[in-house]
C-alpha cells in the first residue's frame, strides 16, 4: 500500500509485476526447451515463504501471465516454507516439487532460497532469480535474474529530496519503462548458459515491456 495524500510523505513503489511477468515468461522458455534438465512436463515451481497482499495480488498472477504468453499448457506448483529462513524445508519442497514434474523454480522466501539452489544444482533443475542479480550463486542452474534498482531509486529520491522537487503527498510507481525493474541479459553466465533462441526471445519481451 502507499500513503498518497499524506503532504509530509512521499511513497515510492516497483512494479513488480513487470518484474514476475518477465521472470515467468524466462521461465516457460525453459521448461518448454530441448535444455537437459527440462523435462516433458510443462510445469513451473514457485516457492514462497509466505502469503502476503502483493505475492499474492501482483507477484504470482504477473508470474503465471508470464508463462502463460509464452505457452497456455503451463501448470504452477506453488508451495509456502512458512518462514524465511529455513532453508531444509525449502530444499524439502524443491524435492518434492522436481518429483511431480517442476524443472524450473522461483523462490521468494529471503534465506531459505539457498535450499531451493542448492537442491536444484543437485537435480540438475533451473532457476530464475528474483530481486537482485543472482548469476554468480549458482551459475548454470540459476539461468535468469530479475533485479529492482533500489539504490539507484533512493540516490535520484534523495537528489530530489536535496533539490526540492520531490513530490511529497505522492505515490509514484516505478516500472521497467522507468528502467527500475529489470531483467539481467548481460551477466556473463546468462549469456554463456542460456540458448541462442531463449535469449532473442527474451530480448523481446523486455523490449516490449519497455515500450
Amino acid at each position: 500500500g502507499n500513503l498518497s495524500g499524506n503532504k509530509n510523505i512521499f511513497t515510492a513503489e516497483f512494479k513488480q509485476y513487470d518484474q514476475a511477468y518477465m521472470a515467468g515468461y524466462m521461465a516457460a522458455l525453459i521448461t518448454v526447451s530441448d535444455l537437459k534438465g527440462a523435462n516433458i512436463d510443462k510445469k513451473l515451481g514457485i516457492i514462497i515463504a509466505h502469503n502476503y497482499p502483493v505475492l499474492d495480488n501482483v507477484i504470482i498472477p504477473g508470474f503465471k501471465d508470464g508463462a502463460l504468453a509464452v505457452d497456455s499448457e503451463i501448470e504452477f506448483d506453488i508451495r509456502a516454507v512458512g518462514n524465511w529462513y529455513d532453508g531444509t524445508k525449502a530444499s524439502e519442497l524443491t524435492l518434492a516439487m522436481i518429483n511431480t514434474g517442476v524443472d524450473v523454480f522461483v523462490s521468494i522466501s529471503g534465506g531459505a532460497t539457498q535450499g531451493v539452489i542448492s537442491r536444484c544444482q543437485d537435480l540438475g533443475k533451473y532457476m530464475i532469480h528474483f530481486d537482485s542479480n543472482g548469476y554468480d550463486k549458482a551459475p548454470g542452474t540459476i539461468l535468469g535474474s530479475t533485479i529492482i534498482k533500489q539504490k539507484e531509486l533512493t540516490k535520484m529520491l534523495v537528489e530530489q529530496y536535496i533539490d526540492g522537487t520531490l513530490a511529497w503527498g505522492e505515490a509514484k510507481t516505478y516500472s521497467a519503462k522507468d528502467g527500475y525493474v529489470d531483467f539481467i541479459v548481460d551477466d556473463e553466465n546468462y549469456i554463456n548458459f542460456v540458448p541462442l533462441d531463449i535469449q532473442e526471445a527474451m530480448a523481446k519481451v523486455i523490449l516490449q515491456i519497455k515500450e
